[in-house]
């Protein structure tokens, strides 16, 4: 039995051996693909184990011992850099193999689960132990300087998507790609529904490597083109797995191919028109195609030729701005300064432009085609073009404004000419904005094309120039000139209305010169030779207008050497003064002594210069005395004025004799409302005290003042003779409707005089003799007795009152014969 169990033992102990022995081939285990020396084992390794240095995750990494690793243990090994002992526990043995042809040693260590710092140590784990390694991958010694000599290991992102996702079936898309790694490195890409040749043709090149599944792409991060109308893929969603080949990065991004529809691409107008060296216009729109080429120029007609791939934004249209000063390409300009794109994106561009003379001159005028085609075919969508005509120089108009902060873009300046803010004017009062308004074409394209900022172009010599220079400088003196690239100026361009603007703050003017009130300028826009759209050295195009500065100031008016106001709500206080149009400012009343009050009104100054604020003075003595003046504004304006008396209402009606059979409006000769109010028509109960039930209507609002020929409508006309009453109203509850009779007297209370009577005046409704009295004058014919028709009397003097006599009496004289005769056949009877 003791002899069976040492068998068992030695048996065991055997087992063991060959376990070893196989663990150790394990540990040193040969490489499944042959290598026959150093160079082809390292060649089949993704990147070298190189000390101090970062690495991907799922890399594979060459690393060649110095000793033999039968005899040496080398051991990869975590590592902690911040760590007093940065050497940390084990990670696993390193798996070495051997070169067929020279049996040296060689690792292919596998990186899939690293993330962090490694080391790998010899014989050891101290700092000491950790092996140092060249860019080869090959041991040159241990760290014996106690350097950190880890290899810090980053896990890789990766993002694809297709932009669009959905394309026709001729359509291209982009491929983007997000993979945080800036060398080249390789991707495959693979779909399980395209073979190896459809995916070299999407991506435009046959010579990418095959895989098993797909194509090998080499990469920088740079998005990836592809042209599904290369590829001739079905319609159908496709997914396409994207796999970084040298680490576990991966991403799936699907694009969905839509089937090819019937497409076209319009201008929307034949022919778009610009003036030479501005930026032309050129719209069109295609709800079907997702890119197409827009071709400008013919090389072959007008030696002018650029081409271009757009595609439309999501409502269909690409609108492209085209800049003519820099199309010519003098200045060597990129296409992309001179074709931009407002709606829509411009994908890629070229030029083809030969010049029969060799040279690059600006555009000349005339007709360019514009062709709108098919990228696959170039077959034609649509054609426009593009008529470049002359430039011209037009007109220079000063304005002032009262607020420079006001005048910062185009629509601002057209929105205060619209409102009377700003107003062409040759008078500038100090402190206030100065606009000069120049209408000129064939300039806006050398705005976007050489200047940063619009300002610029007041500063360079372009043969542009705009001048401001004193017209009446003291004798002996220079004129002064205003430094316009001062910050107190501020140009703006109003391309589409063909007109630019300089805004200057006279309140912060730096001239050349000493400026004062008084001083005359003249503006001067002049387009010299030195312009490239100018075609003759002797030409010069000039517009100019003139101005002067001139004091802040301000009068009210006043009767006498006062302002006089009544004693009223709505009293006014008036008057004119130099400042900009659209200024606004407080007027204030001030009284001390006995009787002290403080007033203020707001006034915007208007297009003539004139200013008006409404106070309340209805609360104030006649004959109070005040001053006013208008505060902060540098006006030496401090006038004395006093309160009058309570202007009073009044109303003047006349007699009103009716034409036809009713009266259904009267007209008021004047009525005269201090606050503005109503006047209404009564009629004759009103004497009786029906102040409601005698209405018969009122009129609009009446604003404030005299109006003459007021219309009412009567409510329901007056068809007899009747005495009327016009009343006049108030506007009590300021809402300019007419609420005296609704509210019963709540609102909109009459106006009434000193003893507290309401202010009306009456007349008289008539109708003339011939309407209205119930008398009809007979006419036609009138059967006589016996059957014989017989006309009607009339009477030849044409007086009315005959007439009426003869047709009266007629029957009477008709009765009497007809008794005469009967009398006169009785008495032959009787004979």
């Amino acid at each position: 039995m003791t002899r069976n169990n040492n068998k068992l033992r030695a048996a065991f102990f055997a087992a063991l051996m060959v376990l070893w022995v196989f663990s150790g081939a394990v540990a040193f285990g040969g490489s499944a693909v042959a290598q026959g020396n150093l160079d082809d084992a390292s060649d089949q390794a993704d990147d070298t184990w190189e000390t101090q240095s970062g690495k991907w995750q799922g890399q594979s990494l060459y690393f060649e011992p110095a000793d033999d690793p039968t005899t040496t243990t080398y051991t990869i090994r975590e590592y902690d850099s911040q760590s007093s002992e940065p050497v940390g526990q084990a990670v696993r043995r390193v798996a070495f193999s051997q070169t067929d042809d020279t049996n040296e040693y060689y690792a292919h260590i596998d990186t899939s689960d690293f993330e962090g710092e490694y080391v790998i140590t010899k014989d050891g784990r101290s700092n000491e132990d950790v092996v140092e390694t060249g860019a080869d991958g090959a041991e040159s010694g241990l760290n014996t300087d106690d350097t950190n000599e880890a290899i810090e290991f980053l896990v890789q992102d990766l993002d694809a998507s297709w932009s669009p996702d959905a394309v026709s079936q001729e359509g291209t898309s982009e491929l983007e790609l997000s993979t945080g790694r800036s060398a080249e490195h390789n991707l495959e890409i693979s779909s399980d529904n395209l073979s190896v040749g459809q995916l070299q043709n999407l991506f435009n090149n046959a010579d990418y490597e095959e895989t098993d599944d797909g194509i090998i792409v080499p990469t920088t991060s740079d998005d990836l083109t592809a042209n599904v109308g290369q590829a001739d893929i079905e319609p159908g969603d496709y997914v396409f797995n994207v796999d970084v080949t040298d680490t576990s990065a991966s991403d799936t991004a699907t694009l969905t191919v839509d089937e090819d529809i019937d497409a076209d691409a319009d201008f929307t107008q034949p022919v778009f028109e610009e003036a030479r060296g501005d930026n032309a216009t050129i719209s069109l729109e295609s709800q079907e195609l997702e890119t197409f080429n827009v071709t400008v120029g013919n090389s072959d007609d007008v030696s002018y030729e650029a081409n271009l791939v757009v595609s439309p934004n999501e409502d269909g249209e690409v609108v492209i701005n085209m800049n003519t000063y820099e199309a010519g390409g003098w200045n060597d300009a990129a296409l992309e300064e001179v074709f931009t794109a407002e709606e829509g994106t411009i994908e890629t561009d070229h030029r083809a432009t030969e010049r029969v003379d060799g040279t690059e001159n600006p555009l000349e005028m005339g007709l360019y085609d514009i062709v709108a085609s098919n990228p696959a075919d170039n077959e034609e969508y649509d054609v426009a073009a593009l008529d470049i005509q002359e430039r011209s120089t037009d007109g220079l108009t000063v304005h002032t404004a009262p607020d420079y902060s006001e005048l910062s873009s185009a629509a601002e300046i057209r929105e205060g000419q619209e409102d009377g803010s700003v107003t062409e004017s040759s008078d500038i009062a100090m402190q206030d904005a100065l606009l000069v308004e120049v209408e000129a074409s064939g300039i806006y394209g050398l705005f976007g094309a050489q200047m940063d900022n619009p300002e610029q172009f007041l500063a360079t010599e372009n043969g542009l120039d705009l001048t401001i220079e004193q017209t009446n400088p003291g004798t002996n003196q220079a004129p002064t000139t205003v430094n316009l690239e001062d910050s107190t100026t501020r140009v703006i361009q109003d391309a589409d209305n063909d007109t630019f603007y300089v805004a200057i703050d006279t309140a912060g003017l730096q001239p050349d010169g000493d400026i004062s009130e008084g001083d005359e300028f003249n503006a001067s826009f002049d387009v010299t030779s030195e312009y490239e759209y100018i075609e003759s050295s002797d030409d010069v195009e000039s517009v100019n207008d003139d101005f002067g500065l001139v004091e802040r100031s301000a009068e009210f008016d006043t009767e006498g050497d006062e302002v006089v106001v009544s004693a009223s709500e709505n009293a006014e206080i008036s008057g004119e003064t130099s400042v900009a149009p659209g200024t606004e400012f407080n007027i204030r009343a001030r009284a001390t002594g006995e009787n002290p009050f403080l007033k203020t009104a707001t006034a915007t100054v208007g297009e003539d210069g004139t200013f008006s604020g409404e106070f309340d003075f209805s609360d104030v003595e006649s004959e109070q005395e005040f001053q006013v003046t208008i505060p902060n504004e540098n006006f030496d304006s401090e006038t004395p004025g006093r309160v009058g008396e309570a202007a009073q209402a009044s109303v003047s009606l006349s007699d009103v004799e009716a034409e036809g059979d009713e009266v259904s409006s009267v007209t008021v000769d004047s009525v005269d409302v201090p606050q503005g109010g109503f006047v209404a028509i009564h009629d004759s109960s009103l004497e009786d005290g029906a102040a409601f039930d005698s209405y018969l209507g009122s009129s609009e609002y009446l604003s404030e003042g005299e109006n003459s020929d007021v219309e009412v409508q009567l409510d329901e006309p007056i068809t007899e003779e009747t005495d009327l009453f016009a009343v006049v109203y108030q506007d009590t509850n300021d809402n300019q409707e007419f609420d005296f009779v609704d509210s019963e007297g709540d609102d909109d209370s009459e106006y009434t005089d000193e003893d507290g009577e309401a202010i009306s005046d009456s007349a008289s409704v008539t109708f003339s003799d011939d309407t209205n009295n119930g008398t009809e004058t007979p006419t036609g014919t009138e059967e006589a007795p016996g059957g014989d028709d017989t006309e009607t009397a009339t009477d030849d003097s044409g007086s009315d009152d005959g007439g009426e006599d003869q047709a009266g009496f007629g029957a009477v004289i008709a009765l009497i014969a007809l008794l005469g005769a009967a009398l006169l056949a009785a008495r032959r009877n009787d004979f």
